[in-house]
């Protein structure tokens, strides 16, 4: 047996404004920082102030070596990792190089409406 209801089409949809599936991709978990792909790997080249990462003490120049158990080498890398953790709510630990020093960092990712 086959069910099924007609009714109003949504307005978005009959005028032809259909959400791709990339738009309707859910955004990674708010950090606060923004990356770059150089020689040594991904640089943090920003951090927001008050974002999780600026609370977690990432600064500008940090390499990102590890994220989790992931290794990061790449901007590929880093997407995947960032999207392994959507619906995490304990910190996640990043493994980053500053100034040829090794640290880990625990970042608890929150969802950008939760912007302080």
């Amino acid at each position: 047996t086959l069910t099924f209801r007609i009714g109003e089409m949504p307005e978005e949809v009959a005028q032809g404004n259909i959400p791709s599936f990339d738009e309707q991709e859910e955004e990674p978990p708010w950090l606060g920082i923004v990356v770059e792909e150089e020689d040594e790997g991904v640089v943090v080249e920003k951090v927001e102030p008050g974002s999780p990462a600026d609370e977690a003490g990432i600064r500008r120049g940090d390499v990102i070596k590890k994220i989790g158990e992931k290794s990061i080498q790449n901007l590929s890398d880093y997407r995947k990792a960032e999207k392994s953790f959507e619906k995490e709510t304990k910190p996640v630990l990043f493994w980053v190089n500053r100034n040829d020093s090794y640290r880990f960092v625990p970042i608890r990712p929150r969802e950008e409406e939760e912007k302080e």
